[in-house]
């Protein structure tokens, strides 16, 4: 039995507005997670980012453990897949599944955009796929995306259920609106301006902004 990919997104949305909103964890960092992070072999460019992304706390609070089966939609470079497949251990596995664009890009990428790395681990099943035949196995423990959930709007995805997306979001704002859930907006500071963005940047560099700050007026 498979799962959808309008399934694991809505699984993956409902997690992350639930239990990110949290931002840290309490309590130590199990060893396991904080072994992995620690590992020697992880590419430098992933270590340079452990700073914004915190790994081991966010890995902590989604409550990754040794043995599980794990299915990362969009794994990117594989900054998180590196991590999870040291966490679940050999009795556990990590499934990274990418969606295969089906139109052109408008604009050549980045020269900075995620490259794959090599991954020493034998317990991942990398796999690219298109959105109208997107699945993850059954019986995984976690569903996880980072930073991407937003992409699977673009044309470029071919996503077949746009429709069925505005209905979850639609579902979510009305669990928020309803004190339900909670998101992960720490402070709105209005209209981009000069001094709104300054204030925004000094919050970020002081390390001390909790939840995302939102600018409007783009």
């Amino acid at each position: 039995m498979h799962i959808n990919l309008k399934n694991h997104c809505a699984a993956a949305a409902l997690l992350l507005l639930s239990v990110m909103s949290s931002v840290s964890h309490a309590g130590p960092i199990p060893r396991y997670i904080q072994q992995a992070v620690d590992e020697p072999t992880r590419p430098e460019r992933d270590r340079q980012r452990d700073a914004d992304r915190k790994p081991a706390q966010v890995i902590a609070f989604a409550g990754i453990k040794p043995g599980d089966k794990v299915g990362e939609l969009m794994p990117g470079g594989g900054y998180f897949t590196r991590i999870f497949c040291r966490v679940v251990g050999p009795s556990g596995h990590v499934y990274a599944t990418a969606v295969t664009p089906v139109v052109k890009r408008e604009r050549p990428p980045s020269p900075d955009a995620d490259k794959v790395l090599p991954n020493p681990c034998t317990n991942v099943t990398a796999d690219s796929k298109a959105a109208a035949d997107f699945s993850l196995p059954s019986g995984l423990d976690v569903v996880w995306t980072s930073e991407n959930y937003h992409d699977l709007h673009n044309k470029m995805f071919g996503t077949p259920d746009m429709i069925e997306q505005h209905k979850l979001l639609t579902e979510v704002a009305r669990l928020i609106d309803a004190g339900t859930i909670k998101t992960t907006l720490g402070r709105d500071l209005g209209k981009i301006n000069a001094t709104n963005l300054r204030e925004a940047h000094r919050l970020l560099e002081e390390g001390r902004a909790i939840g995302k700050l939102v600018l409007t007026g783009f």
